[in-house]
C-alpha cells in the first residue's frame, strides 16, 4: 500500500510542531517496525517507527486502519504504527512491543497507547472471515460477518500486558462519518471505481518545548 503526503503538508507539520524532521513509512500491511536513529524522510516497507529522539515526528498515514501510538515515560521512547485486520491478524501490537522492549528496555505495563479514529464494528464487514481472520478472532463478531477491531486491539494488547486504563481507543468509525474522516470501504461500497482515497495523517513526537 503505497501513501504519500505532499511536501506541504509535511512542512506545516514540521512548523506546527516545531519539528526537526518528520519521518515516515512506505506501509504493506505487515509487522515490520524499524528503529528511527538516521533522520532519513521515509523507511521502506515497514508499517511501524520508533525512536526515543527528541523533537522527531513519526508519521502513519491511514484512513479506515488504525494509527496506533505508543508512548514509554519511563524510557522516553515512543513508536506510531499502521495495523489495518492484516497487521492485527499478524499482531503488530505484540512486535511493537516486543522491539521497544529489545530496544530500549520498554516494560509494556508502563506503555501508554492511544488508537486513532478507524473502521467501526458497525461496518468491519469480513464476508470471508473463516479464511482472513484466525478463530480466536471470531469471538468478536458482533453481528453475521461484522467484527469490533477495536475490542481485538484492547484484547491483544491487554495480553501484551499493556494495561486497560493506559489504552485510549477513539471508537470514532471513519466509514460513518463522511463529513470529518475519509473512507475506503465507503468509497468502495459506493461503486467508486478509484482504489485510491484521502488518508488521515496521525504524528507522535517527543518535544522539548513542551518537556
Amino acid at each position: 500500500m503505497m501513501r504519500t503526503m505532499s511536501k506541504k503538508n509535511r512542512n506545516s507539520i514540521l512548523e506546527t510542531l516545531k519539528l526537526e524532521k518528520l519521518i515516515s513509512a512506505h506501509q504493506v500491511h505487515g509487522i515490520n517496525i524499524e528503529h528511527v536513529e538516521m533522520p532519513k524522510e521515509e523507511f521502506l516497507n515497514c508499517d511501524g517507527l520508533m525512536t526515543s529522539h527528541k523533537n522527531w515526528g513519526l508519521l502513519t498515514l491511514h484512513a479506515d486502519c488504525q494509527a496506533v501510538i505508543f508512548y514509554d515515560p519511563i524510557h522516553k521512547a515512543i513508536a506510531n504504527i499502521h495495523a489495518g485486520w492484516r497487521g492485527q491478524v499478524q499482531n503488530i501490537y505484540r512486535e511493537t512491543i516486543s522491539k521497544m522492549a529489545l530496544t530500549f528496555g520498554t516494560l509494556s505495563q508502563d506503555l501508554i497507547v492511544c488508537i486513532s479514529p478507524s473502521l467501526g464494528p458497525q461496518n468491519s464487514e469480513f464476508k470471508n472471515f473463516r479464511t482472513e481472520l484466525p478463530e480466536q478472532f471470531w469471538q468478536f463478531q458482533v453481528k453475521p460477518m461484522y467484527f469490533d477491531l477495536w475490542a481485538i486491539a484492547q484484547h491483544q494488547l491487554e495480553a501484551c500486558g499493556v494495561l486497560s486504563h493506559h489504552i485510549e481507543i477513539a471508537k470514532i468509525d471513519t466509514y460513518a462519518h463522511p463529513l470529518d474522516f475519509y473512507s475506503y470501504r465507503r468509497e468502495k461500497a459506493a461503486g467508486r471505481k478509484e482504489k485510491i482515497t484521502g488518508c488521515h495523517g496521525t504524528v507522535i513526537a517527543l518535544l522539548t518545548h513542551l518537556m
